[in-house]
Parts: structure tokens; C-alpha cells; sequence
């Protein structure tokens, strides 16, 4: 079996400050034979489009595949959706609490 490849797309202006972490996969512990089921790649690659900020030390799980255009992710956050572009998260999990000004 050919293993299934999965990037991580960082695009132009991209600021990742120091101690984020970017996870490609899961698991599958909560099933007693995860070692013969186990799922530990998601479907599709992440991406961090044009000019995204992502704050000290957060972590950007595997459910989250889209970190959006201008958007800005609080330091600590825990990302585990989408973000849209010009939104602002933060928080444990990170949830929206803001907007960045389109112009």
C-alpha cells in the first residue's frame, strides 16, 4: 500500500510566530484495534492562505484545514475548525471574536 502524502500549504506573508504547531493527523485510541484501523490521515491538505498571522504557541489541529486570508489566531489558541478570511480566533477551543478590517 502506497502511503497517502499531506501537506501543510503555507502562502505569501505568512506569519507563524515562535511555538506553533501545525498537526497533519489524528488517531484512532478510543477504538480497542486502532493498530489495524486506524485512520491517522486526514482527507485533505491544510492550508494558511495570503498573509495570515498565527500567535505564540498555537496549535493548529487536524480538523482544521483552512487558516483564511488576512485572519489573525490569538497566541494559545487551540484552532480546530476553519478559519475564515478576516476573522479573528482565539481562545481554548478558538472561536471567533473579532474582525480585521477588509481595507
Amino acid at each position: 500500500m502506497r502511503p497517502i502524502d499531506r501537506k501543510v500549504k503555507i502562502r505569501k506573508g505568512v506569519i507563524l510566530s515562535p511555538g506553533v504547531t501545525i498537526m497533519t493527523h489524528t488517531h484512532n485510541f478510543e477504538k480497542a484495534n486502532w493498530r489495524e484501523t486506524g485512520k491517522i490521515l486526514p482527507d485533505r491538505n491544510t492550508v494558511i492562505n495570503d498573509y495570515a498571522f498565527i500567535g505564540v504557541n498555537a496549535i493548529i489541529t487536524h480538523s482544521c484545514k483552512y487558516v483564511g486570508l488576512h485572519s489573525v489566531i490569538g497566541a494559545g489558541s487551540v484552532v480546530t475548525k476553519d478559519v475564515p478570511d478576516y476573522e479573528i480566533w482565539a481562545g481554548n477551543p478558538a472561536k471567533k471574536i473579532g474582525i480585521v478590517d477588509e481595507n
